[in-house]
């Protein structure tokens, strides 16, 4: 089940953008996608909800849910010559430990392979816990500036993701996470989602299942 803190942060969140979709059609936020899914990835574990809006003025919300997180982002997208740039801050409750921070995200469209489109994306996450360190972290030996940091490459062949990510979490060693990603349409608004990461630090793979749906415009 959720935490009550993770419910009351998506509540929150949800009101912000039912409150913000009446001011007017173009400053509004309507739903771009409503992903679902279980399993880990580098950025989820457990069951996941993952609400995406935006705007015609390129802002964009996203409310993320799971079973020992909440996380809130707020941001804008815009484009430099072909690249989707989008830039979030960003707050998450992590085993009732706050954390802030920065969410970077670059889309660069290639060309064609073989009739698939071809594309590369970049991520810089960097985060900050400015109080306590998460719930399983109490009883490490941390610095009191306590990071995390995901850094993350990706090359899109038509559903097809191949990606390398490399995760700094507190007094962790640097996790290396190659992984691979594939999304099948299954309609006009839906698609499902599949993906293997490899863990680095625990010698193991990780998967993550999921579906998302696109509402139509």
């Amino acid at each position: 089940m959720f935490k009550a803190s993770s419910c009351l942060l998506v509540l929150a969140a949800l009101t912000f953008a039912c409150a913000s979709a009446a001011t007017g059609q173009d400053a509004g936020f309507r739903v771009d996608s409503l992903s679902v899914g279980s399993g880990q990835s580098a950025t989820t574990s457990g069951l996941t909800a993952i609400l995406t809006l935006s705007n015609a003025k390129g802002g964009r919300v996203e409310v993320w849910a799971m079973q020992e997180m909440a996380m809130f982002l707020a941001g804008r997208s815009f484009k430099v010559d072909k690249a989707t740039i989008v830039t979030a801050g960003f707050v998450t409750l992590l085993e009732e430990a706050l954390a802030v921070g920065p969410r970077i995200g670059i889309n660069v469209p290639i060309g064609e392979l073989a009739g698939q489109k071809v594309s590369l994306d970049f991520l810089e996450w960097p985060g900050v816990f400015p109080g306590r360190a998460p719930n399983s972290y109490l009883d490490h030996d941390l610095d009191k500036l306590k990071l995390m940091w995901l850094q993350m490459a990706q090359v899109n062949i038509g559903g097809l993701g191949l990606s390398y990510s490399n995760l700094k979490f507190l007094d962790e060693p640097t996790n290396h996470l190659p992984g691979a990603a594939y999304t099948q349409s299954m309609g006009n608004n839906f698609s499902a989602t599949g993906s293997v990461v490899w863990n680095g630090n625990k010698s193991l793979p990780m998967y993550y299942i999921g579906a998302i749906w696109h509402p139509g415009r």
